[in-house]
């Protein structure tokens, strides 16, 4: 019997107060807002939340997984010209009757630590 699994994925972006002058409309915010996330350089702060599960698993197959994994990616300024980016992805696991019948586990799985350097700015073509 194959394993069944769903996955769900959604990113938090992490707003520091003052981020858009308050006169703007709400046009304005959501604009502007769609344009730094879609920014790979842009100097904010997201949270995505992965939640999946697996089902059908273990001897029996009457086994389930569901693991939820939280990514931070952290921007730093390093200097005018460089940016240093912290991407982490935590998992949390629960599984029931995957290795012993009657028998549940919890806990952090492997956490994977990444970092990334990134121009401040783009560079102009031409």
């Amino acid at each position: 019997m194959n394993p069944v699994r769903r996955t769900m994925t959604t990113a938090l972006p992490l707003l520091a107060c003052g981020l858009f002058p308050s006169s703007a409309s709400a046009q304005d915010v959501e604009r502007n807002l769609a344009q730094e996330l879609t920014n790979p350089i842009a100097s904010l702060y997201t949270l995505p939340i992965q939640l999946g599960f697996d089902q059908d698993l273990g001897v029996d197959g009457d086994g389930s997984l569901t693991q939820l994994n939280l990514q931070p990616l952290i921007p730093f300024t390093l200097n005018e010209d460089w940016n240093l980016i912290s991407r982490t992805i935590i998992p949390f696991i629960e599984q029931e009757d995957v290795a012993w019948q009657g028998q549940d586990q919890s806990g952090l799985g492997d956490i994977l630590q990444s970092f990334f350097f990134s121009p401040s700015a783009v560079p102009e073509n031409g």
